[in-house]
């Protein structure tokens, strides 16, 4: 992993960890050791939470206006975590939401994360995006992509299908006698210029907010487009270096080389004034004494 520093600033995160649910609400946490997401902390500090929307954070209690108050009793609240890319159902979806769905997404919850984007899963996944955002079941705020079935599929019957309707929908046109372009050179370049505009408007957010911003990536893509072993379309993960960047108000720091996934974590805790659990093997990336 490639490591640098930019001396400049973002925005920092979300929605706060609350044992609640997704749906929107109104809330008066008091008695909390916040992180208020620019690197701060708030000892014994309240927040409120207004339709679900955090509208205050300060070290003041303020009156609960009728909404719910929860005493934190000193511990910490932080800004939420975002998991954005998932593939939550597994195998059978009715069984997963039946069995499987309310331990799984409470365990997002337990491990810090209100809000999950799902890269396209079966429909069970909107219902129970539905059954968080109405209250019956706990989880993370969803944002999902899910699969959309095909009408008029052939080799119907009892059971559905017995193959793909993408392919065997008797509405579709016939397969073309010619191959499509295989490497979408100019949208992949489109691609990764949209992602430098939008990470270009985060951090001019950021530098208003005086925040801090780590910038990494799991894996690549674009920069192998082609499989050199058979030389058609190259569609997996690659397992190239990717950078790993932070920006910090306070100025550049060096940053230790030889990094990997593993250590973003650490690095992130560390940022937080957060000790790192024992099951975490990575280290923070900062260089100490620098």
């Amino acid at each position: 992993m490639t490591t640098s520093v930019l001396s400049r600033c973002v925005t920092a995160a979300a929605a706060l960890i609350l044992a609640a649910t997704a749906n929107a609400q109104d809330l008066v946490v008091t008695n909390g050791r916040i992180l208020d997401g620019t690197g701060k902390v708030i000892e014994r500090g309240s927040l409120v939470v207004r339709g679900g929307k955090i509208v205050s954070v300060s070290a003041s209690t303020p009156a609960a206006g009728g909404a719910r108050t929860i005493d934190a009793g000193g511990k910490t609240v932080m800004p939420g975590l975002i998991d954005a890319h998932r593939h939550l159902v597994q195998g059978d979806g009715a069984q997963w939401l039946a069995t499987r769905a309310p331990q799984q997404l409470q365990e997002f919850l337990d491990a810090g994360f209100t809000t999950v984007l799902s890269a396209i899963d079966p429909p069970q996944l909107l219902e129970a995006r539905n059954r968080i955002n109405q209250g019956q079941m706990r989880g993370p705020r969803l944002y999902a992509g899910v699969f959309v079935p095909v009408a008029g599929a052939a080799g119907g019957g009892g059971g559905g299908p017995r193959e793909d309707p993408a392919r065997t929908d008797p509405a579709r046109g016939p397969i073309p006698a010619q191959a499509a372009p295989a490497i979408p050179h100019d949208a992949t370049i489109k691609a990764v210029e949209t992602v430098d505009q939008c990470l270009a408007r985060v951090l001019t957010s950021g530098e208003r907010a005086g925040a801090r911003l780590l910038i990494t990536a799991d894996h690549g893509n674009c920069e192998m487009m082609i499989d050199p072993e058979t030389g058609g379309p190259h569609t997996a993960h690659t397992t190239n270096p990717v950078p790993f960047i932070v920006v910090d108000p306070a100025g550049p720091r060096p940053l230790r080389g030889g990094g990997a996934l593993c250590d973003v974590g650490p690095t992130l805790l560390t940022l937080l004034g957060l000790e790192k659990p024992t099951e975490m093997t990575g280290v923070d990336l900062r260089q100490t004494g620098a």
